[in-house]
């Protein structure tokens, strides 16, 4: 009965049973042991080829520094293309043609000095290597060649032949720049000649002396005439009353008589006066004979009559006289109307002349002008070309030997049996992968014929069924196979079940995000508290661009302008810890967004502790992002310039405090600069405060700054994240952590700063 079920069991197994899920290593090795020899024999073949057959290599290096301050004429230097294309240029001077013929005739690598051919260019072209170092402004040459003494002669020849090179390229383009400046003074020149003859030709058409002197007599004629001219009106209102005053005496004829006071030229006519005067004699006779004689006398009478007879006559000579006055003023006034006329048309005329004059002067004033300018734009040319002469007579060479190439004592790379043992090394790994490859395929296809032969077993070939199942299993005996897989299946759902419990699912294998970029320990300035250190860390993107962490966040800028293209978005940059990055990342980000030429805003939202200030220029004196809060017409007067191209900053001043503004404020702010820039960067603090949740539910998107290496926080961060409401963009993982210490220190000096 024991023998029967066993030989079931085994014939069972051997029909159905799948290749166990437990892997053995030892057990493959062992079975496929001579594979494994073969491989490993065919792996030290090649060692022994690459490394006894292979000649030595042996590395010289030459360091070269390019010299870039070079002088400048008239706005121009030689490397006025920018620091970085300057470079460039020089380092494609160094492997141009030109070159490596002046270095191969140092050489004489032909043996004849002329006439290269391009394949010993070529030969010369393997031998040597140039490498910038990055982030300075260093070149290596370097030589490599299986004599040592060549290549250190190949790397000390070519940098002679590029320093000479570069030396005549240099004077080469200071003779260029000469040349185009004293063809622009020559411009000038020729500019000032035409100038001038046009000035004399004007100033002899439009009869100019010295410009100034007839139109200061004609001025001076306009001010005589505006004299006159008042005075003759004075004249003629005079004229008038006294006209309307003889007008009336004479249309009342009241007052002429011999009595009467009229007007003095009246009472002081000869006539008039002559006789007053003997009508006060008569009367003067009459009082005497009035004492003498009775008053109804007869000589009394006479005199009476003859008084009253020149009384009459005083009486008609007053009018008469006034007739005349009256005449008289008024041919006077119609001889200061004529006069006033043409003191006016004289006016006129002067002022119209006056007018010309000023045309003409300006006109004159403005050539002499640009006479003058011209002459001053030829004086400081020169004045330039004198200065650049000299700069480049004292002038430092544009090219700088750091080091020279020694002669090589060592071979280059590994030694032979570094060599080999790396070769034997990696050709055993090789061997074993193979190996586990080898089987697992061999088991796919053993299982895979087993399946046929159980479906159809009359296929199978006679060497894949054992006796014992020929002789003692019948077709049936596939049902305790399928038990057996049944059995199995609940088994295997439970495994796969995951736990109500939240907190199991943040397992390190699961990540609730994909991670934007993993920065690394960030170099400059490592895990210093001071201003600098920060500051610098957060100028990575313009410091240190050739920086693996540079590279990181122009990759996450990509993919943030990849995945929204135009449109215009708003994030924030928040985290679980102080001190984990976000200022660092904030920064560097927006960076990277203005220079792919997006117009960026970065906002500094940490209301416990304002961060930006140190890294760019802020003036106290404006608004701040609580004043913008406030009042949103502020933001003009609150956002500072940086020196980054397509970057402004909106600081958070100290001095003001949060007037817990609603979270409907911060999302018609957060609007309003989304359609002033393409990309708003929120600096915030960390996502445990009511400040970054309010500021999270507004803007609606956040970037996450999480420790690298510790899936678990990240995951349980992006949690917390996705709880506020916001949208998690990804994650930026950082290895720089600041400790609790450090955090204080920072605090504390952040504190006295303010």
């Amino acid at each position: 009965m024991n023998t029967q079920n066993h030989n079931v069991s085994n014939t069972s197994c051997y029909q159905t049973a799948p290749p166990s899920s437990v892997f053995h290593p030892l057990d493959v090795l062992l079975r496929r042991r001579w594979q494994l020899l073969a491989c490993l024999f065919v792996v030290a073949g090649l060692a022994f080829a690459a490394t006894v057959l292979r000649n030595p290599q042996y590395e010289a290096t030459a360091r070269v520094q390019i010299v870039l301050d070079q002088p400048s004429i008239g706005g121009k230097s030689i490397a006025s293309l920018g620091n970085q294309d300057y470079f460039s240029t020089q380092c494609q001077l160094l492997q141009s043609r030109h070159v490596l013929v002046r270095a191969a005739k140092k050489l004489n690598f032909n043996n004849s000095g002329d006439n290269l051919t391009e394949k010993e260019l070529e030969e010369l072209e393997e031998i040597l290597r140039v490498r910038p170092v990055p982030g300075s402004r260093l070149i290596d040459i370097i030589g490599i060649s299986e004599n040592k003494n060549l290549a250190a002669a190949v790397a000390n020849q070519v940098t002679a032949a590029f320093i000479e090179t570069s030396s005549e390229a240099r004077r080469a383009a200071t003779t260029r720049l000469v040349e185009r400046v004293q063809q622009q003074i020559d411009n000038y020149d020729k500019q000032i000649a035409q100038l001038e003859d046009q000035a004399t030709r004007f100033r002899q058409e439009h009869l100019i002396s010295d410009g100034k002197d007839i139109l200061s007599s004609v001025n001076q004629k306009i001010q005589n005439l505006q004299q006159q001219i008042n005075q003759t009106d004075i004249k003629r209102v005079d004229l008038e009353t006294r006209r309307e005053k003889l007008a009336e005496l004479l249309r009342n004829e009241r007052g002429v008589d011999s009595r009467a006071v009229l007007t003095p030229e009246v009472d002081n006519h000869p006539a008039v006066q002559n006789l007053a005067r003997t009508i006060d004699d008569l009367r003067q006779e009459e009082a005497q004979l009035l004492q003498v004689y009775l008053p109804g006398h007869q000589k009394l009478e006479s005199l009476r009559l003859r008084i009253a007879s020149l009384e009459n006559n005083l009486a008609k000579q007053k009018r008469n006289v006034l007739t005349d006055e009256h005449q008289n003023t008024i041919d006077q006034l119609k001889v200061i109307a004529d006069q006033a006329t043409n003191l006016q048309q004289l006016l006129y005329q002067s002022k119209e002349q006056a007018v010309m004059l000023t045309d003409k002067f300006q006109e004159y004033q403005k050539l002499t002008a640009d006479i003058d300018m011209t002459r001053r734009f030829r004086d400081e040319c020169m004045c330039e070309v004198r200065q650049f002469i000299l700069q480049e007579g004292m002038c430092e060479a544009p090219v700088q030997i750091v080091d020279a190439a020694q002669v090589p004592s060592r071979i280059a790379g590994m030694t032979k049996a570094q060599r080999a043992s790396s070769i034997l090394l990696l050709g055993l790994l090789f061997s074993i992968t193979f190996i586990f490859a080898l089987d697992r395929f061999s088991q796919g296809q053993s299982q895979n014929a087993a399946v046929q032969m159980q479906q159809v077993p009359w296929m199978a070939p006679w060497w894949a069924v054992p006796p014992t199942m020929a002789a003692n299993t019948p077709v049936a005996s596939a049902a305790p196979t399928e038990t057996a897989a049944d059995s199995e299946t609940p088994v295997a759902s439970e495994l796969s079940s995951e736990p109500d419990d939240p907190t199991v699912s943040f397992t390190p294998t699961e990540t609730a995000s994909e991670a934007l970029g993993r920065l690394g320990t960030i170099e400059l300035g490592g895990e210093s508290v001071s201003q600098l250190a920060f500051a610098a860390r957060c100028r990575i993107m313009q410091t240190d661009q050739s920086s693996p962490q540079a590279g990181v966040f122009r990759q996450i800028a990509v993919q943030l302008i990849q995945r929204f293209a135009r449109a215009r978005q708003s994030l924030v940059i928040t985290g679980a810890e102080e001190g984990g990055g976000k200022t660092t990342s904030a920064c560097n980000l927006a960076t990277a967004l203005a220079q792919a030429g997006r117009k960026v805003l970065l906002v500094d939202a940490q209301q416990r502790r304002p961060m930006l200030a140190k890294i760019y220029h802020s003036d106290p004196d404006k608004p701040g992002f609580n004043s913008v809060l406030s009042d949103i017409a502020l933001l003009d007067e609150a956002l500072h310039d940086t020196e980054i191209n397509n970057l402004k900053v909106l600081h958070h001043q100290t001095a003001e405090s949060w007037k817990g503004n609603d979270g409907c404020t911060l999302r018609e702010l957060d609007a309003h600069l989304r359609r002033r820039f393409d990309w708003v960067i929120y600096d915030t603090d960390r996502l445990s405060h009511d400040w970054t949740r309010m500021l999270l539910d507004a803007v609606g998107k956040a970037v996450v700054i999480a420790p690298q290496g510790e899936p678990m926080v990240r995951n349980r961060t992006v949690a917390d994240l996705e709880l506020t409401g916001a949208v998690c963009l990804g994650v930026i993982e950082t290895s720089h952590q600041i400790s609790s210490s450090e955090s204080a220190a920072v605090s504390s000096t952040s504190a006295s700063r303010t």
